[in-house]
């Protein structure tokens, strides 16, 4: 299991309720903290969430023989306790965050098939996904885990999917930035500017490179 601190104050208790009704054994539980720091953005101290597609926590993944059958991420659909006896006894369920776990799934394929498939994933995606933010938060999180290509993949996915709204451009831009490609970097903060004229950071970060470029 892995948490993020803001949350665990809410779901845990339903956590060990369900725990202490099976008589789970207290010494065989494991939490998992993750960084909240850009540079380390939902990473475990020893990379414990490495290939397992942490992108919200918490997160609860359900195995069986090995194989994972489902998972409950961030909070319950129904309750906690409603969600695990789905899972458990194979009825339907579908987690939150449907969005990001589709693109957990395509990004597998090679580059120009992702390409191919964008079109296709833009005309269904902003249906299942839980606004802009889904696959902005994920986007970051394939950042700070060195999936540069990966993530450039998901802000630009997410500018096409929500085209008025600044957020993904903002993100688009300041990850342009970090990468020294600074005309990218002012194409998108500029077009996140125009649809939020007064933010304040995206004005500085824009002057901050047209002063000087090569910061």
């Amino acid at each position: 299991m892995v948490l993020g601190a803001e949350i665990v104050s809410k779901i845990y208790p339903f956590f060990k309720k369900v725990l202490d009704e099976v008589g789970f054994p207290k010494e065989n539980i494991e939490m998992i903290a993750v960084d909240r720091k850009k540079e380390a953005y939902k990473q475990a101290p020893n990379r414990e969430e490495k290939g397992l597609n942490i992108h919200r926590v918490p997160t609860f993944i359900f195995y069986n023989k090995g194989k994972e059958i489902n998972r409950i991420v961030e909070y319950p659909k129904e309750t906690f306790e409603r969600d695990v006896w789905k899972i458990i006894n194979g009825k339907k369920y579908n987690p939150n965050y449907r969005a990001a776990t589709l693109i957990n799934l395509v990004i597998k394929r090679p580059k120009d098939s992702l390409l191919l498939l964008k079109k296709e994933l833009i005309s269904f995606l902003p249906e299942i996904a839980e606004g802009v933010k889904e696959l902005n938060t994920y986007g970051f999180v394939k950042w700070r885990a060195k999936e540069k290509e990966v993530a450039e993949f998901v802000f630009k996915l997410n500018t096409e999917m929500y085209p008025n709204n600044y957020v993904p451009f903002s993100s688009l831009g300041v990850f342009y930035y970090e990468q020294k490609l600074f005309k990218k970097a002012l194409r998108c903060l500029y077009k996140s500017l125009s649809l939020q004229p007064n933010n304040k950071e995206i004005k500085e970060m824009i002057e901050k490179i047209n002063t000087n470029p090569k910061t």
